[in-house]
């Protein structure tokens, strides 16, 4: 039992050391990341290719990749990329009618920006 207690013990200061020492982002940090499009587009197009190969055209889950990166390309202005990626994930779910919303939510809000935009 001393044993258990002594590795607890350590746990607990390694934990609280780390936290000491763990690196602060300042509060500018996480909106510089999130307004940069053209890295996350470049990220979503590795990511979109890297689904191509290894899912069905059909998949929900490539659908998933279309719809974020159509959401980013019209973030960056780009209305065109950005259609033609959501028609390509809406033919997808056409094929799949017994898709539940967590699939379909994300392509009818990108679908919706589009309309007011």
């Amino acid at each position: 039992m001393p044993s258990r207690r002594r590795s607890r013990a350590a746990a607990r200061a390694t934990r609280s050391c780390r936290g000491a020492h763990a690196p602060r982002s300042t509060p500018a940090a996480p909106r510089a990341l999130a307004h940069d499009h053209d890295a996350a587009s470049a990220s979503l197009h590795r990511a979109l290719e890297l689904r191509r190969s290894i899912l069905l055209p059909t998949s929900p889950r490539l659908a998933d990749a279309l719809v974020a990166l159509a959401s980013t390309e019209l973030d960056r202005d780009d209305r065109a990329a950005a259609r033609m990626l959501a028609d390509e994930a809406a033919a997808i779910h056409a094929a799949q009618p017994e898709l539940g919303d967590q699939y379909r939510h994300p392509l009818r809000t990108l679908q919706d920006r589009l309309a007011r935009e």
